[in-house]
């Protein structure tokens, strides 16, 4: 059985397609390979590339914007520059919300924008990279 796609993902997914190519980069390990591409193939999330790698951080210097839920993986790729759509999860409530902004760099703030719903990731993408 395959988990849960959130709503609104493949679709999004192929909106940005349009414009953009797309490189999933997971940090899973790579024995799992095999499972993550009947996933996406089952769901029809589509991709111009699938990365496994130790950490992601390695990428901050060659992609143009991060699709991202940890709010650490986040920070790494604001820090340099890197615009992050930071997609909303339980696990990441508490960082960066507007009452905690304060302690965060204006810098970041602007390169980090959260979002609840699959379906305003192109729109959002499209404002963060013109």
């Amino acid at each position: 059985e395959f988990a849960p796609l959130l709503p609104g993902a493949a679709e999004g997914m192929r909106v940005l397609t349009q414009d953009y190519r797309i490189w999933l980069i997971t940090a899973r390990h790579d024995d799992t390979l095999p499972q993550t591409r009947r996933w996406l193939e089952h769901n029809g999330i589509p991709h111009d590339a699938l990365i496994f790698a130790r950490g992601k951080g390695e990428f901050a210097d060659v992609v143009s914007c991060m699709i991202e839920d940890s709010p650490r993986t986040a920070l790494h790729f604001a820090k340099r520059d890197v615009p992050v759509v930071l997609m909303d999860a339980p696990y990441n409530r508490g960082v960066f919300a507007d009452n905690e902004r304060h302690s965060v760099d204006l810098k970041l703030q602007r390169n980090i924008q959260r979002v609840e719903f699959w379906e305003d990731v192109p729109r959002l993408v499209r404002d963060l990279i013109p």
